[in-house]
């Protein structure tokens, strides 16, 4: 039988008091890292190689997401990728829910739908390492 997989919690947020939080939230879980931007993200990936990254689309740009979901296709092909978006138009919805996104989520969200979020993206992460 494998061993599970060690969970770790990739951070992808340009603004420095929300990747913060989340590290007070999830901190005493999870082994986090974190990147300030999407340069940064593939770099952490390379070595960090987590089960789960969130990252907070600030504005709708579809070469964000595409940068950061080819990094995941390079680097973690089994994380699960939760995207949570500040301001949601109906093309970059559609665009996001195209592609293998794990959890779409809006903002503002509760914590609860956060922790269930990032914890169902590991199941589905360990999932997809086994098969």
């Amino acid at each position: 039988m494998e061993k599970a997989m060690e969970r770790r919690l990739l951070v992808i947020d340009t603004e420095e008091f929300d990747r913060n939080m989340m590290g007070r939230i999830f901190g005493s879980t999870y082994s986090m890292a974190y990147a300030a931007c999407i340069e940064d993200a593939g770099k952490v990936m390379q070595e960090f190689k987590p089960g789960v990254v969130y990252f907070e689309v600030r504005c709708t740009d579809t070469g964000q997401f595409t940068a950061v979901a080819d990094a995941m296709a390079t680097y973690c092909p089994q994380s699960s990728l939760i995207v949570a978006v500040l301001d949601n138009s109906r093309e970059f919805e559609r665009f996001i829910r195209s592609r293998e996104v794990f959890y779409y989520m809006l903002r503002p969200f509760n914590l609860k739908e956060l922790w269930d979020a990032v914890e169902s993206g590991f199941k589905a992460a360990e999932k997809k390492m086994t098969q």
